[in-house]
């Protein structure tokens, strides 16, 4: 089931906060500040799609000092 879910190309804010391991308040922090785009069709249940997710785990890359991890 696990593996089914994340193959799924939308995932609700339960679904996204597992696949990304960030908080479901932490999501909707940035939800709301517009970093992550996401769809309400019908007014209540927030969908993300899991590409806009990839994207912004994807940004703002570090590269690690020589010696250890920046």
């Amino acid at each position: 089931m696990y593996e089914k879910t994340f193959e799924r190309p939308v995932l609700n804010l339960k679904d996204a906060s597992t696949y990304t391991s960030l908080s479901v308040r932490c999501l909707r922090t940035l939800l709301k500040s517009g970093r992550i785009p996401y769809y309400r069709p019908n007014g209540k249940l927030i969908f993300i799609e899991r590409e806009e997710l990839d994207a912004f785990l994807r940004s703002n890359p570090s590269v690690a000092k020589k010696g250890g991890i920046a």
